[in-house]
């Protein structure tokens, strides 16, 4: 991608919400000679500058750090310096058609800019434009505002080194959040119970007794790396609510199955004697997750051995 240079920086801001509009504070003069030094929304290094905040799921009023305002070179300001940002809507118009999108414009009445003056306190190098938002109010839909640097004080200048579509991405939905092809097995063994399996290899012919599992299944964020799925398609509509957590560690890439931790949300499950995890897989470049489980349907060291192999592929 490339960097063009702008006199003002404008920023696409990507979230699942709205803002309300702030009245801007502009600041006062100054006597002090800055002329050289500069402040931008800087949110990556190379190329296009793009920055992906992911957000919690929760039901009370969160307050966020979504857009850094940086000096030029890691240099501390020498005195209070107060960065004023605007909204644009024809920015949001202009990026849509340059990348092929359709973030719709927000409702202003769902979420509030803290303030659009930053501050960056004297000895520092950095201050926060703040949104404040009940993050489950956004579930679903994506919305986008532009945001450009319109003055700084104390002569500080505005950087005019900055990509022409910067772009702040906000959502509560993680990477692997979405709907997944689902193929695999239940099997349940007939017989005595516990008869041991290693998760490679044939079943043994004791489990003569097998569901197929298919269809589509659904993977819901629980954290940024961590996602939930219907444990065997147990979960959905049961009291008992069997399911996956998965944990992809951050930086996970290349062609190869990485193990990655699993655990389960059901207590009931949890309780139950002899669970074991033979296999968790996820390979980044083909979005796909492999899990092994084998347990007791019953809690207590009762019930009969089962074993669950699940192949889950993101659509």
């Amino acid at each position: 991608m490339k960097i063009y240079s702008l006199s003002v920086l404008s920023i696409l801001l990507v979230f699942s919400s709205c803002l309300k509009d702030n009245k801007i504070q502009v600041p006062p003069p100054s006597d002090v000679d800055n002329t050289k030094k500069t402040v931008s929304l800087t949110l990556s290094t190379s190329g296009e500058n793009f920055r992906k905040l992911f957000i919690d799921k929760q039901t009370t009023e969160q307050t966020i750090n979504l857009i850094p305002v940086t000096l030029a070179g890691g240099l501390p300001a020498e005195t209070d310096l107060l960065v004023v940002l605007d909204t644009s809507s024809a920015k949001v118009n202009t990026y849509n058609a340059a990348h092929g999108t359709s973030f719709s414009h927000p409702d202003p009445s769902k979420f509030s800019i803290v303030s659009k003056t930053v501050l960056i306190p004297k000895g520092q190098n950095v201050g926060y434009l703040q949104i404040r938002l009940i993050p489950n109010n956004f579930l679903g839909g994506t919305f986008a505002l532009g945001f450009s640097i319109i003055s700084v004080s104390n002569g500080y200048s505005i950087g005019a080194n900055n990509a022409s579509n910067a772009v702040a991405a906000f959502t509560l939905m993680n990477a692997f959040e979405g709907d997944y092809t689902n193929t695999g097995m239940r099997y349940n063994y007939v017989g005595s119970f516990f008869y041991p399996y290693s998760g490679t290899g044939p079943v043994p012919v004791y489990y003569a007794s097998h569901v197929a599992l298919t269809g589509i299944k659904y993977g819901s964020s629980l954290g940024q790396y961590t996602t939930e799925f219907d444990f065997a398609n147990l979960g959905s509509g049961s009291f008992l609510n069997y399911q996956y957590i998965v944990t992809v560690p951050a930086g996970t890439t290349g062609n190869a199955n990485v193990t990655v931790p699993l655990t389960f949300s059901s207590n009931f499950l949890l309780g139950n004697s002899n669970i074991d995890v033979l296999i968790s897989t996820y390979n980044p470049a083909t979005k796909t997750f492999h899990f092994v489980v084998s347990y007791l349907n019953q809690p207590g060291n009762q019930g009969n051995q089962r074993i669950v192999d699940e192949t889950l592929v993101k659509i």
